[in-house]
């Protein structure tokens, strides 16, 4: 099937609704907690960007129901705004802008009409925050855009119907003009604060600085201007049409035609001037067919350029230093082009592409619990997820067992000017704009399921509909299961869902992160199983008011309660989720509860007033305000300070905290050594940049860290420091000897003493002191392995670097926890002799210093009795070492349940001959300067080891998102 990029017009009415459950209620937004998809971008269409008079700030607003805060020159997210949203369209926002100072942020779009009868409201965010300062409402209909005037004292809304304006000094309306047949979408101050407006009734309308009307004018490109910019050297005029071919240029005081640009088949919907008025940029739905260029002209010559900026429509543009351009698209992505046109900065969304699918991009085992799909435009980038197997793999070749969606057995044709099909001669009509995508044919030849822009429908084979749901997303594919009791389907949001067939509810839902393939699949109330750094891809949003700013938890928040694999895994099977619920709990020997009401269990939120994110520090200790606060009203129990995700220094004598506080001051210290180096103090005149993190902590678990950097400069080390080298401290644990012969591995032992024996080689290089504690074989016991924990954690100091290398088998018992087991451990009875994972855990997260894990527990599992042969899966324990609450490094020997292998070949696993290879140097593979980088070695192991087993095993590392890449080793 061809590729159909949406249409602006499509852009325009099709809302892609990001939500899984919540209620709404009228007066006042839902307060049920609302499941999304959270990557770190945006995962619909960026309607507007904006950037402060510095150019330090961007502002990006999606349908997706969020404002994003970006940092430049570097494109570091610094900040999520969320707003109260509800269901279907409500919270989507078409409109935002920062002012000028770049303090504050203006957004909206169907924004607060679902609670307030139909008003629609502007949220006012402090960008330092992230706080909700004002709610402007009584906009009667939706907004589609909003500018800060160059003093900052104005703010102006382009609707549907008209544009209104406030003074920002106490916030009184100063213009509200309703006079516009259609909607207002291109708003622009002159430099003396002028304002003028583009509507689609065919106006362009100047507003004089006092805010009277002066002039009106038609045909100024077309008759439907779109886009507007204002030079703010010349103050000439830009308007873009949606129906016109150019892109016409007018003088301030007469507004007369000066030129015109043509820029080919298609129409321009967005322009701007440079910074220094010399280029004029602008874009569109298509120019000579392609999408997504932005065409840059000089005002004066010839000179001119295409910058591709996407595969979809540019929605908005920006100026940018003097001569280049910031852009937002509807793929979405946004970036920039500096004065040369070199793209400096691209984000690009993490969600799949399912847009173009070929007939075999959407195919499915006969009950659907294997789905094959690519994760790229057309299909590329095929990936077979296994749910009984927990698994998600590249596969290029179809499968044999799979089959792609069933298209013949009825006649259905499409009439596109009449937005209706056609089923064996009669006609069925859908709704304006919509446009069927994907259909499929039940295999009794009775029913077909047809995907549009915004809904699955079920209809029989005369065409009568038998049921219609809405969709989060344009449906890009769909097929039935060959049992016929479940549609499978592929959204613009990046999700594959699994629907029953009967009624349409849905029962699953799979979310595959497009770049590093983390993925989470999870039921309607939030029940997931993740890959490794795969349970964060969702999260709950959770409304606090009209006037308040939303808050939102990982899932990772609630990982006790909602990580239950075994409950996903059957919900295909029940075609319930009650019923899968039950029938895990009982093959677990638990009781089935009434699930709480999650809002009582909510973990604090922390934030940090502070030093401000970015703020240059002078000495080692700085001084962090907070705020604390409790969803649940549990009582704040305690509250923690980490520096580069290690725990906190804090100066002797002081109060570590006052949990009891709703704000509060601490002081932490910065270590003497850059975040990235060995931990060795060193000089360094450009400085050290430190993530400094709060959290806090009630009955109900550890809140989100708040985070803000903080770069110190000059440090330089203190006297004698070659003497202050840090210490490595080793426990390296190796159980191929177990009490049970049934359970003997050939290399884990040897395993753990060429590990500790690779680190030692360190030893007067990289650190002061190697000290390596060897567990190997018999002498791991249970006891053994519990006292070896505590003196890691009981050595290591601030200054220090501690690893954990452990290989041998691990466990799951029937509820999920994982076990280590040592040489006399039951595997009959894990719990009785096992190294659960929460001495691991406390072990890791209380250490001083910087903590890396070594996890090689995945060895064949057909010695286990009662397992079935099924591998552990240690992805829920790496995701828990890798919080930030606990903060370690993890390098993990294979993903989720795959088998960690060892050969006689090798004379080793494959994982530790990785290892060892790398940390001999092998690994310095980016900087070439002898070090090898914590990021260093997860490169060089996943491409060794999946060398080794020919692709049957793949090591992972995790860490969270404020730990440095340090080194770990130097090379002879």
């Amino acid at each position: 099937m061809p590729v159909l990029p949406a249409t602006l017009s499509r852009l325009l009415t099709v809302s892609t609704v990001l939500f899984l459950s919540g209620q709404s209620f009228a007066g006042s937004p839902s307060t049920t907690p609302i499941l999304r998809i959270e990557t770190g971008m945006h995962t619909a269409p960026i309607w507007r960007i904006d950037v402060d008079r510095a150019q330090r700030t961007v502002l990006t607003v999606s349908s997706d129901k969020t404002a994003r805060l970006w940092s430049l020159p570097d494109g570091k997210l610094l900040r999520t705004l969320r707003l109260p949203i509800g269901s279907e369209d409500e919270g989507m926002l078409y409109a935002g802008a920062l002012s000028p100072d770049g303090k504050l942020a203006a957004v909206a779009g169907r924004t607060g009409d679902e609670w307030d009868g139909d008003v629609i409201s502007i949220y006012l965010f402090d960008t330092v925050t992230g706080s909700m300062v004002r709610r402007l409402t009584g906009i009667e209909d939706i907004v589609r855009d909003l500018e800060f005037s160059p003093d900052g004292q104005r703010l102006a809304a382009g609707t549907d119907h008209g544009i209104q304006v406030w003074q920002t000094d106490g916030w009184l309306s100063a213009l509200n003009d309703k006079d516009y047949k259609e909607g207002v979408h291109g708003l622009s101050f002159f430099n003396n604060g002028k304002l003028a407006a583009a509507s689609q009734d065919g106006s362009v309308r100047i507003y004089s600085k006092d805010l009277k009307f002066e002039k009106k004018f038609h045909g100024m490109c077309g008759l439907k201007p779109f886009g507007l910019s204002i030079s703010s050297k010349k103050s000439d005029v830009a308007v873009a049409c949606r129906d016109g071919k150019y892109v016409s240029v007018f003088g301030e005081k007469s507004l007369k035609f000066i030129s015109g640009e043509n820029v080919g088949e298609g129409s321009v919907i967005t322009t701007s001037w440079s910074n220094n008025g010399g280029y004029l940029f602008f874009s569109g739905e298509s120019q000579f067919g392609i999408f997504g260029t932005i065409y840059k002209k000089k005002v004066q010559g010839s000179e001119e350029r295409w910058l591709l900026a996407s595969d979809q429509t540019v929605l908005d543009l920006k100026p940018f230093k003097n001569e280049g351009v910031i852009f937002s698209s509807g793929l979405p992505n946004w970036g920039v082009f500096n004065d040369s046109g070199k793209n400096i900065i691209d984000h690009v969304s993490a969600s799949p592409d399912f847009r173009g699918s070929t007939d075999d991009a959407l195919t499915i085992s006969e009950d659907a619990k294997r789905v094959r799909f690519g994760l790229a435009l057309r299909g590329k980038n095929p990936q077979v997820f296994d749910l009984d197997a927990q698994t998600l793999k590249t596969a290029f070749a179809p499968f044999a067992d799979m089959k792609p969606p069933r298209i013949e057995g009825l006649k259905i044709s499409q009439e596109d000017k009449n937005y209706s099909i056609d089923v064996n001669g009669v006609k069925f009509l859908l709704e304006k704009y919509e446009r069927p995508n994907a259909q499929a044919i039940a295999p009794q030849n009775d029913r077909f399921l047809l995907g549009t822009s915004w809904y699955l429908r079920l209809l029989d084979r005369a065409g009568k509909l038998i049921w219609k749901k809405s969709t989060p997303g344009e449906t890009w594919g769909v097929n039935i299961s060959g049992n016929g009791k479940l549609i499978t389907a592929a959204y613009g949001d990046g999700t594959i869902r699994w629907h029953r067939i009967s009624d349409g509810k849905e029962l699953l839902a799979l979310f595959v992160h497009a770049h590093d393939k983390r993925w989470v699949a999870w039921t309607p109330s939030g029940y997931y199983m993740a890959s490794a750094g795969g349970e964060d891809l969702i999260g709950w949003h959770v409304n606090n008011g009209a006037d308040t700013a939303a808050d939102f938890f990982g899932a990772g928040r609630f990982r006790d309660r909602f990580n239950r694999p075994d409950v996903v895994q059957r919900v295909l099977t029940t075609l319930d989720e009650a019923s899968a619920l039950r029938e895990a709990d009982a093959e677990a020997g638990r009781r089935t509860q009434t699930e709480p009401d999650l809002r009582r269990a909510l973990p604090p939120v922390t934030a940090i007033l502070s030093p401000a994110d970015g703020a240059e520090v002078t000495g080692a200790t700085v001084t962090v305000r907070y705020t604390v606060r409790s969803p649940s009203g549990a009582p704040v129990t305690a509250v923690r300070a980490r520096v580069d995700n290690r725990p906190a220094e804090v100066p002797r004598g002081q109060a570590r905290i006052d949990p009891a506080a709703g704000e509060g001051t601490l002081e932490v210290v910065l270590p003497a050594a850059c975040p990235d180096s060995g931990g060795t103090p060193r000089a360094d005149r450009a400085g050290c940049t430190h993530a400094i993190s709060v959290s806090a902590e009630t009955r109900d678990g550890v809140g989100e860290a708040a985070t803000v950097l903080v770069r110190r400069r000059n440090a330089a080390p203190p006297a004698g420091a070659d003497l202050l080298k840090p210490k490595l401290y080793v426990l390296a644990v190796g159980v191929g000897q177990y009490a049970d012969p049934a359970l003997k591995l050939e290399f884990a032992g040897k395993d753990a003493r060429d590990f500790a024996a690779a680190l030692k080689t360190q030893s007067g290089r990289l650190y002061g002191e190697v000290i390596v504690k060897p567990l190997i074989d018999r002498d791991a016991t249970r006891d053994a392995v519990i006292d070896g924990l505590d003196w890691l954690q009981r050595q290591t100091t601030a200054r220090d670097m501690a690893v954990l290398f452990l290989s041998g088998h691990g466990m799951d018992d029937n509820n999920g926890d994982y076990y280590f087991l040592p040489s006399d451990a039951d595997a009959a009875n894990p719990r009785r002799r096992g190294v659960p994972n929460s001495e691991i855990q406390k072990t890791l997260r209380d250490i001083g210093g910087k903590a890396l894990a070594f996890l090689d527990t995945c060895h064949s599992g057909n010695a286990l009795g009662g397992r079935k042969g099924a591998p552990v899966d240690v992805d829920r324990l790496a995701n828990e070492l890798a919080s930030h609450e606990n903060g370690s490094v993890v390098f993990m020997s294979s993903l989720g349940r795959q088998y960690s292998l060892e050969d006689p070949r090798w004379n080793n696993g494959a994982f530790t001959k990785a290892l060892v290879e790398g940390l001999s140097g092998k690994a310095s593979l980016v900087r070439r300067d002898g070090t090898v980088s914590v990021d260093e070695l997860s490169a060089y192991v996943a491409d060794r080891v999946k060398e080794l087993t020919g692709g049957r095993q793949t090591p992972n590392t995790l860490k969270s998102p404020n730990t440095p890449n340090y080194t770990i080793a130097v090379t002879p």
